[in-house]
């Protein structure tokens, strides 16, 4: 049966079978076709026959006016329904790639401004066998096209291919790239895409170190946790911003009895740490500090002590068996003009009394006989750097008198014992003066010293 013509609201209406071929010759867009054994109806489109309705029921069918393109239709081969097919389509900015290789500190700016009024996301990707200037990538933001309003920026190195993504900060952008002073590249490509829907950004390995040009997400977030009562509670911070952490609970393979140890210290619980105290031996070495056995005190040593066994404590100490009425004995230090300075104590013992004098800035002094002091680490090859000498055959002045002491009198023996320390200055003479009281005397004396370097 052939298509035959009838009149319609449409101009005309085309009547035929399924079988036979519709007519398409001088046909105008809009007249429809009715096939009387399917009862389809179809339209030409102007160029070509679309069903619009299948046994009565009516379709719709989105056409270009312009073009008389009519949107497609595709079935799914999972569901095998029929499903329109959409395209959001992206597309390169040509304007703001490029692959031209630039000399040293040469600049690429893209030709113009990209439009990202229609677009989600912008994608950038780079790479380059020459380290860039420093923020030698720019990718500009502006609200007309002509001035730069904002811009995002990165130093890129050499032979890394960065992909960076941004969501449009502004209508439209434009990319400037500026190489480094290492030379000239020969790898340089630039790539600029828009898209109309969003896309991952950019992404790491886990193992690959992150470096501040990497591209990056700002995500503020609120930690949470499970509480032992089975409710997530947020994690505080303390007033300088720090994560705070309470250890309220022990691991139970973490031991935490001690016989003679509350663990409730001024009505708190306290956690219970065993623990060593260890001190510092010397820059390299640190050793553990031990108690007593019996009562648990720590043991100790008094600094001067510990000087001893530094090799770092001197001596001089003598004797004069029998003196008369009036002799002087005379000894004279001389402190070194460093910041390691002398420590001095002394004791003088006399049988029959004498009197003790400390001056300071003797002067004028000649003859003498020089002492070499004795160090009490006898283990130690440490020298003193005090010069000392006896009985000065003459001193032209003594010097500012810094103390007096007087030991025995009379038949009685006396012993004078100076244990606080006098720090002497540094670059200064001392002279010590004992004066025998009484006949038939007998005097010793001892003075001791460390010479150390203050901390501060």
């Amino acid at each position: 049966m052939k298509w035959s013509p009838t009149i319609g609201p449409d101009l005309y209406i085309w009547v035929g079978v399924s079988t036979a071929t519709k007519p398409t010759a001088g046909i105008l867009a809009g007249q429809r076709a009715f096939e009387t054994d399917t009862q389809d109806e179809y339209k030409w489109w102007g160029n070509a026959w679309v069903k619009v309705s299948s046994k009565g029921a009516s379709n719709v069918v989105i056409q270009d006016p312009t073009t008389g393109d009519v949107a497609r239709v595709k079935e799914n081969a999972n569901t095998n329904s029929n499903e329109l097919l959409v395209n959001l389509e992206g597309h390169e900015c040509p304007e703001n790639s490029t692959t031209a290789q630039l000399g040293a500190d040469a600049v690429f700016t893209g030709s113009g401004w990209q439009d990202t009024l229609d677009y989600g996301v912008l994608s950038v990707n780079i790479t380059t066998d020459q380290n860039s200037a420093t923020d030698g990538l720019e990718i500009q933001w502006s609200d007309d096209g002509i001035s730069v309003n904002d811009y995002d920026y990165f130093t890129i190195l050499a032979n890394q291919s960065k992909t960076f993504t941004f969501g449009p900060a502004n209508r439209y952008y434009r990319i400037k790239y500026t190489n480094g002073s290492g030379g000239t590249t020969t790898t340089l490509s630039i790539t600029s895409l828009v898209r109309r829907v969003y896309v991952k950004p950019s992404s790491h390995r886990i193992n690959d170190s992150i470096v501040g040009e990497d591209d990056a997400e700002l995500v503020k977030s609120v930690l949470t946790g499970l509480a032992p009562d089975g409710a997530f509670k947020n994690v505080q911070v303390t007033n300088a911003g720090n994560q705070k952490i309470s250890i309220e609970e022990f691991d139970g393979a973490v031991s935490s009895t001690m016989d003679s140890f509350s663990d409730n210290i001024d009505g708190e619980t306290g956690l219970l740490v065993a623990a060593g105290i260890y001190g510092r031996v010397s820059d390299t070495i640190l050793a553990p500090i031990s108690i007593d056995s019996s009562t648990h005190a720590i043991n100790a040593i008094t600094y001067e002590h510990h000087e001893i066994h530094g090799g770092s404590h001197y001596n001089y100490c003598d004797y004069l068996a029998a003196t008369g009425s009036g002799t002087v004995i005379e000894f004279i230090f001389t402190t070194p003009n460093t910041t390691k300075w002398v420590h001095l104590t002394f004791d003088v013992f006399s049988a029959t009394g004498a009197t003790i004098q400390l001056y300071e800035g003797t002067s004028g002094i000649t003859g003498g006989t020089p002492i070499t002091p004795r160090n009490n680490n006898r283990n130690s090859s440490n020298t003193s750097d005090v010069t000392l000498l006896k009985d000065p055959s003459a001193i032209t002045s003594d010097g500012a008198r810094a103390a007096g002491f007087l030991a025995g009198a009379g038949r009685n023996s006396g012993f004078v014992a100076r244990d606080k320390e006098y720090i002497l200055a540094q670059n200064q003479t001392y002279m010590v003066r004992i004066t025998s009281t009484a006949a038939s005397n007998a005097i010793s004396w001892c003075a001791e010293w460390y010479e150390h370097t203050d901390k501060n």
